[in-house]
């Protein structure tokens, strides 16, 4: 009998501890943009799903399971689900004024009116907020992300005890609006002593806001969003402080870079206004302060170090703060363009410096350590150094000369200066990545965003009525199977949906609602007969390509099929890396179909530079956009210039009978500017050398003007064949005339004098005789001018 006792207080141990690890490992991984569900297994059923009645309805939200057991199910609601809180009463004299590393809304049953919270085990890992009536009972409650885990492990082996009067059936982390009994959870009251016997409603009247908070496109460090980190969880904050003037401006830049670089799901990044520096308590939350400007004024700098001596992080560029720790010797006049190397990892490296060189590597006050951390290459002189102090408290701060913060469309003063910043762009983040990783700040990759449902757009009723048509005979319930991905397609108002990377569902009606793409912009650029006419849009997506598996062979010939994503998760960086795509790079996939018989058919291999050309065309085809220095890089990839890569083309081909189905991808950067650069980038550097204001452009209008013009080449190309083409595809390219050393052919020199017949790059020795090279299993090197056999 003791044995048998024992074996199953064992097995209780066992499933205890697994629960704990699994619901750590979904908190560490889900918690900040989805809303994790825990519910006992006996209620799944009778609340439907549980989509709370207590939460903003949002549409569509999708549903992943993530474990269960004969007591709990564990599952994610993605996008994370809000309360609303201005309808919900106090708990008690309770304010949510401390802050919460997340809210957790409990949802129960009550046997009595008042049920006696006080002695329920749930309120030993909580502090209570709010509360609501419905069908059940809906309580707010702030936790940490351990008692939270405490919380979860225990519900399903809790049940309700005499007296308390509360049955727990499910909770989940959720965000919060607005504060409980119509509190604008602007300003919480300070807080007093916490009466945890009975829920009761606070009839006082709620405190009274800040006026005249102004909306900014960027979050900004006011009293607003001090009690926002009470209302719902916030992560650290970086600051960066740019001055008394033009600082708004300058804050958007700066702060694009440090996002760029920072791991965004580990930390908020805000504006430091001048005024707030005395006026806002800023430092409780702040794990970096960056310094974006030279002077300092109103004993600004007295604060900054009391900061850093305090255990704070410091990153000044250029700022008076540097004098607090060194002496400087004036460089010159003003800023200019430099050349300086960091380690043997950086060097020759082209950037912005200030006015000053630092002398030496001793501080000018005791009790710091000083680091030489980048030397200007003209003078050897010293433009970087690293500060740590010594003891337990002290922070640390990197004292640059070198102006990393600056972009360099904005730091650029001639074409030539913002082309040598420009190529060396990546090293710039690279550095910037190293000095906030020395600061102790999290640079790793971001977080993947979850997948996302598509969405499946047309212009007019008919098209999709078509397109859906089409597909009856092939689905397989509402399922278009293939080996890569299967697509269901339903109606939006279907509330559990499951993405994933083999399963998509496709919304086929309702408002559809997009992050990363503007439908109106989209169909306004589009003039096509047919091409594009039908959109399948993700947000985010492992890829796009693998959505033509079925689909290419299945629609008629009359629909036009074009794959969209906001973002990609499936491309592979060097060294194998995982490589996620970033927000603002346009990308497509295209369904294109060519009868074998045709110009087109007959050198299927100049559709990769049909859909090259169709891109830059897309954009110098504006009126004001003509003389934009957008060229062309066989076989297959859009330049800028010569200097750098701004996109590129990729084309898979099936033979069908009579037919060549052609799935085109291509992407290109549009408003990415780094690591390297975007088309706005371009316009930004036209409009400053030849005082225009020619607009940014955005990925939607893009893609839309770059599927028009390849269905506009594509007909030219079948009416004129591939001559007429390719006189108008050299006046773009780099490559007629140049000297080229190619490698297939025992490294001898020879001269590019086009392309041949089939799209194949041809060059002349200087015996006369012509080769074709071939883009397949060859790759030109243009720095070195060399065409080389690609390693397998």
């Amino acid at each position: 009998m003791f044995l048998a006792l024992g074996y199953i207080s064992l097995v209780q141990w066992y499933r205890r501890c697994r629960r704990r690890e699994v619901l750590m490992s979904a908190v560490r991984h889900v918690v900040r943009n989805s809303s994790i569900v825990v519910s006992r297994i006996e209620t799944v059923s009778s609340m439907q799903g549980h989509y709370s009645e207590f939460v903003k309805p949002k549409s569509p939200r999708v549903r992943t399971k993530l474990h269960d057991d004969d007591t709990i199910l564990l599952s994610s609601i993605t996008p994370k689900n809000t309360v609303n809180l201005s309808t919900w009463s106090r708990f008690g004299e309770t304010s949510d004024s401390q802050p919460h590393e997340l809210h957790v809304l409990l949802e129960g049953n009550i046997s009595t009116e008042f049920p006696d919270l006080g002695h329920h085990w749930i309120l030993k890992l909580c502090q209570p907020i709010a509360w609501t009536r419905g069908a059940r009972i809906g309580i707010l409650v702030g936790c940490s992300v351990d008692d939270f885990i405490d919380m979860c492990t225990i519900l399903g082996e809790e049940s309700p005890k005499e007296g308390e009067g509360l049955d727990l059936l499910s909770m989940q982390t959720v965000m919060t609006e607005n504060g409980p009994g119509g509190d604008s959870g602007i300003s919480l009251p300070d807080p007093v002593d916490i009466q945890r016997s009975h829920l009761k409603s606070d009839q006082s009247n709620p405190t009274d806001s800040p006026a005249n908070i102004q909306e900014t496109s960027k979050p900004e460090l006011t009293n607003e969003v001090k009690s926002e980190k009470a209302l719902s969880p916030k992560p650290p904050n970086i600051l960066i402080y740019c001055g008394k003037h033009d600082s708004v401006r300058h804050f958007q830049t700066v702060s694009e870079v440090i996002t760029d670089c920072v791991n965004t799901d580990s930390y908020t990044v805000y504006h430091l206004k001048h005024d707030q520096v005395t006026t806002t308590p800023w430092l409780d939350n702040t794990v970096l302060l960056v310094i974006a400007t030279e002077r300092l004024y109103d004993g600004t700098n007295d604060i900054f170090l009391d900061y850093y001596n305090n255990g704070g992080q410091v990153m000044s560029f250029g700022s008076m703060f540097e004098t607090k720790f060194l002496e400087r010797e004036e460089f010159q006049p003003r800023a200019s363009l430099s050349v300086f190397s960091m380690s043997e990892k950086w060097k020759d490296v082209k950037c912005i410096r200030g006015r000053y060189n630092y002398k030496g590597d001793v501080g000018v006050t005791s009790g710091v350590c000083v680091d030489v951390l980048a030397r200007d290459n003209q003078q050897g002189k010293p433009v970087m150094m690293g500060i740590s102090g010594r003891g337990t408290v002290a922070g640390k701060a990197v004292l640059s000369q070198l102006h990393l913060e600056k972009d360099p469309s904005e730091a650029a003063m001639d074409p030539d200066t913002f082309d040598q910043l420009k190529y060396d762009n990546s090293s710039r983040i690279e550095i910037l990545k190293y000095l906030l990783t020395w600061l102790g700040l999290d640079c790793s990759q971001q977080r993947i965003p979850p997948l996302t449902p598509a969405s499946l757009l047309t212009n007019s009723p008919k098209t999709k009525e078509l397109f859906l048509s089409s597909l009856e005979n092939r689905l397989k319930g509402r399922c278009l199977t293939s080996r890569s991905v299967n697509l269901e397609f339903i109606a939006t108002d279907v509330q559990n949906l499951t993405v994933s990377s083999s399963h998509l569902p496709v919304l086929t009606s309702g408002p559809h609602k997009h992050k990363y793409f503007n439908e109106e912009a989209y169909w306004k650029n589009l003039k096509t007969s047919c091409l594009g006419q039908t959109v399948l849009y993700a947000d985010v997506i492992p890829t796009t390509m693998t959505l033509f598996e079925g689909l290419q062979f299945s629609v008629s010939e009359s629909i036009g099929v074009v794959a969209i994503a906001g973002r990609q998760t499936s491309g592979k960086g060097r060294g194998g890396n995982a490589w996620l795509s970033p927000e603002g790079c346009a990308m497509f996939s295209l369904h294109v179909r060519v009868p074998t018989n045709s110009q087109l058919g007959q050198r299927v291999t100049f559709l990769q530079h049909i859909t090259a050309l169709a891109v830059v065309s897309s954009i110098t085809s504006m009126a004001g956009y003509e003389d934009l220095d957008l060229k062309l890089k066989w076989p297959n990839d859009i330049y800028y210039s010569n200097k750098m890569k701004l996109g590129g083309v990729i084309v898979t081909s099936t033979i069908m009978g009579s037919t060549i189905h052609a799935i085109i991808g291509c992407g290109f950067n549009v408003t990415n500017r780094n690591p390297t650069i975007c088309i706005n980038d371009i316009v930004q550097q036209y409009n400053a050398v030849h005082g225009t204001d020619l607009p940014p452009c955005s990925t939607d209008q893009l893609i839309a003007r770059t599927v028009t013009h390849i269905e506009r080449l594509v007909s030219d190309f079948q009416t004129h064949g591939h001559r007429q083409f390719c006189e108008r595809y050299y006046k773009s390219w780099l490559h007629s005339g140049v000297r080229v050393t190619v490698e297939s052919e025992g490294g001898k020199e020879m001269t590019i004098t086009g392309m041949d017949d089939f799209g194949y790059l041809e060059v002349v020795t200087d015996s006369g005789r012509r080769l074709s090279v071939q883009p397949d299993g060859n790759t030109f090197d243009m720095m070195r001018n060399l065409i080389s056999i690609k390693p397998r």
